[in-house]
């Protein structure tokens, strides 16, 4: 979902998608991100890592690669 808001915001311009990646982003990392590291679940890993990289083409905020 974080991935295709973001291919949604590229496509249409409407920053309500934008600002839907962001919230589910932050969702993401409030969720998952649990003592200094992410779940073990390699696939979902690397499915929320792309998504974090299409967010990071828009806003520049590098919080959630870093981590």
């Amino acid at each position: 979902m974080l991935e295709s808001s973001v291919l949604l915001y590229e496509i249409t311009g409407n920053p309500a998608y934008l600002k839907k990646a962001r919230d589910i982003a932050a969702a993401a990392h409030r969720t998952f991100f649990k003592n200094g590291r992410w779940p073990h679940h390699y696939w979902f890993n690397a499915v929320l890592l792309r998504g974090y990289e299409a967010l990071l083409r828009h806003d520049g905020n590098r919080t959630y690669l870093n981590a």
